[in-house]
């Protein structure tokens, strides 16, 4: 049949909107396969590319990791202005480059806006949050307030709220709770409850999440896990079995279910509690939470039998994760050679992380024979870590050999190795105040005033049964001077400092550390709360310790 001008015409020249039409669906069809170049060579050759099409090939790229091609389509839209200065392509390349774990490019699209609007202000800020930048992300989010007239919504708090859990920013997060309550977004979104809630777990603020969570007009199986969540890392386990039971109670009333994430989060529980039956097949990571929580809770004999048991009754292989678990979890109770025989008969292939577990294992409970095979093999795999050398000059040092200590110290020097010191802080009145082990002078204009606070408080504990413990201090030095190092560990000068300042005025007193606590300090601190009547929340690298009335809620264990 022969075609008449006009349809000749049409017939070169498609309708732009079947064209887009079409393009929309195989770049949808090729992105739903992974094949994101593909979909950019198709994107590249169109003759009209439309904004739909590019947006979901730029959120392909972003949720593959795929930088390459992301990039690629980039400079493709760079070439053509309409898309270049359209709102949804913007927004999806902040958001494709920090998905892809490069920010700075990220940055760069979002400076060159020429106005934004809130979803580039929340995709930014977001980007920051999911790739670390927590100091970034909140800069950012104070920019929004202060220099644009835009409201911020639900979608701009969580990963505020993330950051300032992250950065253990809990006044901040406070006062930006405060800005939510007064936009109305806090009865809107349950997502932004579930942030603020995880935020204040992570600060410690266990019963402002409570609070939080109480007040919520409606509450998913997310809420309920989130704060399930939070008892559980603040090793609140009685009260995280008791929400259990009351989130079963409330099953027929409210619909929940209990999930997967359920049973990871209360796993730490049933290692405590005793095992809670809800219908639910176990997998490999399931076993690797269970594990975790035995070790988090001391429960050798149970975690061994889900060792067991996860081989036995559902035919899952361990893998590193598993026997590095089970490992740590026996060197932390003293079984060093039973966690040692492991070690060696594991079928997975060695690592240092496993490694440095035992060597610690080593240093608490004293056995420098294994101690210093551990080391050699640590040496052999991971040589320019300064934590292993620290690791085995302590253990020297706890057995007084002196020349030895001296020699890896030598080591590290030769090496040009670098040990963060360990320090303290908190936060009083908006302002963040650091105290490190030992000499102070020069940070603190009151460290003076400090020590005497701290003289007094030790005479009080002593009365109540205290007596310091100066096989923590690894130092060759007299007994006497041993006992003035443990009163410069940085978390009593903070704790003192804090008592100081808030006579009265505040009902727990919140530290952070970047190192695990000693048992010297760990054990001063339960006499502490006890005599001052008070709270006493520290944070180290390892869990959160609330201390209250001569006891913590690690139960000494940590």
């Amino acid at each position: 049949m022969e075609l008449t001008a006009t349809a000749a015409l049409r017939h070169h020249n498609p309708n732009p909107k079947r064209i887009s039409t079409k393009l929309f669906q195989q770049a949808t069809h090729l992105c739903a396969q992974n094949r994101l170049s593909d979909a950019v060579n198709l994107a590249v050759s169109s003759p009209k590319p439309d904004v739909d099409s590019v947006g979901v090939i730029l959120q392909s790229c972003g949720s593959n990791r795929d930088l390459e091609s992301g990039r690629k389509m980039h400079e493709f839209i760079s070439c053509h202005e309409r898309l270049s200065k359209h709102v949804v392509v913007t927004t999806r390349l902040v958001t494709m480059y920090a998905n892809c774990g490069s920010v700075l490019e990220s940055r760069k699209v979002f400076d060159l806006m020429e106005e934004k609007n809130l979803y580039q202000w929340n995709s930014m800020i977001s980007g920051y949050a999911r790739n670390g930048l927590f100091d970034e992300s909140i800069g950012l989010f104070l920019e929004l307030l202060i220099q644009t007239d835009l409201r911020p919504d639900d979608f701009t708090l969580p990963p505020v709220f993330k950051s300032c859990g992250a950065s253990l920013n809990f006044e901040l997060g406070k006062q930006v709770h405060g800005m939510s309550l007064k936009l109305g977004l806090r009865s809107k979104d349950s997502f932004v409850c579930n942030a603020l809630m995880t935020m204040y777990g992570k600060c410690g603020l266990v019963y402002d999440a409570l609070k939080v969570f109480d007040r919520m007009p409606e509450r998913n199986i997310v809420a309920w896990n989130t704060m399930l969540g939070v008892f559980n890392e603040n090793g609140l386990y009685q009260k995280c079995f008791d929400l259990i039971i009351k989130m079963l109670e409330n099953e027929k009333n409210e619909e929940i279910r209990p999930d997967e994430a359920t049973i990871v989060t209360i796993l730490p529980v049933c290692t405590v509690e005793g095992n809670i039956k809800i219908g639910f097949v176990p997998d490999e990571y399931t076993y690797i939470g269970l594990l975790m929580a035995c070790n988090h809770a001391g429960t050798v004999k149970r975690g061994l039998e889900y060792f067991e048991e996860m081989k036995r009754e559902y035919n899952l292989v361990p893998k590193l994760e598993h026997y590095s678990c089970v490992i740590d979890m026996l060197g932390r109770a003293g079984r060093l050679k039973d966690a040692h025989k492991m070690l060696v008969e594991m079928p997975e292939k060695l690592d240092g992380k496993i490694l440095s577990s035992l060597l610690n294992a080593c240093k608490i409970h004293g056995d420098l024979i294994l101690g210093e095979r551990v080391f050699e093999k640590l040496l052999e795999l991971e040589p320019d870590k300064s934590e292993h050398y620290v690791l085995i000059s302590n253990l020297y040092a706890s057995f007084g050999k002196w020349d030895k200590v001296r020699k890896i110290r030598g080591k590290i020097d030769e090496r040009g190795l670098y040990k963060d010191p360990g320090f303290s802080w908190i936060e009083i009145g908006g302002t963040i105040y650091s105290f490190l082990a030992g000499d102070n002078e020069g940070l603190i204009c009151e460290i003076g005033e400090i020590r005497a606070f701290w003289g007094k408080l030790e005479e009080k504990i002593r009365e109540i049964g205290y007596l310091p413990d100066t096989s923590v201090v690894l130092h060759e030095i007299s007994e006497g001077e041993k006992l003035e190092k443990l009163r410069g560990h940085s978390e009593k000068l903070a704790i003192s400092f804090g008592l100081l300042r808030n006579k009265g005025t505040m009902k727990k007193i919140r530290v952070f550390k970047n190192v695990r606590m000693c048992r010297d300090c760990h054990n001063a601190i339960k006499y502490v709360s006890k005599v001052v009547k008070k709270e006493i929340v520290v944070r180290d690298n390892k869990r959160f310790h609330h201390f209250k009335d001569g006891f913590c809620s690690c139960g000494d264990f940590w």
